[in-house]
């Protein structure tokens, strides 16, 4: 599932590609087809990430897109003869008159057309997005919900109703970054830690948008000068690795609410 810096990704890309314009949407596959005849030819406001959501709005409504696990956009180009032939799976796509690029939805868990009182519930439902305006305003907040609890942290950091953004690959390399193990029981962290890792979520999603990757091992502690020198498997200490590239032990792989989490057991003991 996408995190929470490519839905940023693509929030700031169609931003510049298609707000302020009149986009034409069509629903190929036909089951976004009624939504978004309603919305067909109409200025795209803005679109707004939160999260691992995002919210297209109209005047007539918002679009509400959860890519889920198997959601992607997929950049298409107009050609002399006109747009390329979508396929059958294309369950939107959105482009603006006089624009040579514009994108195509598949495969997204939720793609629909929403009035005010629905976007507002959906929003009730999603808690801070770390890339966001309140992200620094809201951690003592957070610290709150996630230390007052016996719900281990390895949970709570994946519970999207607190924190938005945060996924697999980034709970795992967050938790061994703060050297603490997933299964301790919120109210047993150290503040200072969680704090310290509070942060460390907020940076490393900002490289993530900012270098179209998610990166954990800084530059520097794999010989290299910067982000964009690191090979793919120079960007993680934990996640999905055999070997703790920090102390060279064995990475445990354990399950956590259905879902795998990676951790050092030599090195995470808080």
């Amino acid at each position: 599932m996408p995190e929470g810096h490519t839905i940023h990704r693509h929030a700031r890309f169609q931003n510049l590609l298609l707000s302020g314009k009149r986009t034409a949407s069509s629903s190929p596959q036909g089951r976004f087809a009624e939504d978004a005849s309603v919305i067909d030819g109409c200025k795209l406001q803005r679109v707004e990430p939160l999260g691992k959501h995002l919210f297209y709005h109209y005047r007539p409504g918002v679009v509400h897109v959860h890519l889920g696990m198997y959601g992607r956009f997929k950049k298409i180009r107009r050609a002399s003869g006109g747009w390329p032939e979508p396929t059958p799976a294309v369950r939107w796509r959105l482009t603006a008159p006089g624009s040579r690029v514009g994108v195509d939805l598949t495969g997204p868990t939720a793609c629909e057309l929403l009035e005010a009182d629905e976007v507002a519930a959906i929003r009730k439902r999603i808690g801070v997005d770390l890339l966001g305006p309140a992200a620094a305003a809201s951690r003592d907040a957070v610290r709150e919900r996630m230390l007052g609890s016996v719900t281990p942290i390895g949970v709570a950091l994946m519970d999207q109703r607190i924190t938005s953004g945060i996924g697999n690959a980034y709970r795992a390399e967050l938790l061994y970054r703060a050297r603490l193990d997933p299964r301790t029981p919120g109210r047993r962290v150290d503040p200072a830690v969680f704090d310290a890792m509070y942060d460390d979520a907020v940076y490393l999603l900002k490289v993530g948008v900012r270098h179209r990757h998610i990166l954990c091992v800084e530059p520097e502690a794999v010989g290299k000068r910067g982000w964009r020198e690191l090979d793919a498997d120079e960007r993680f200490w934990v996640y999905r690795r055999e070997a703790c590239r920090g102390c060279g032990g064995p990475v445990e792989e354990i399950k956590q609410a259905g879902r795998s989490v990676y951790l050092c057991p030599r090195e995470q003991r808080g």
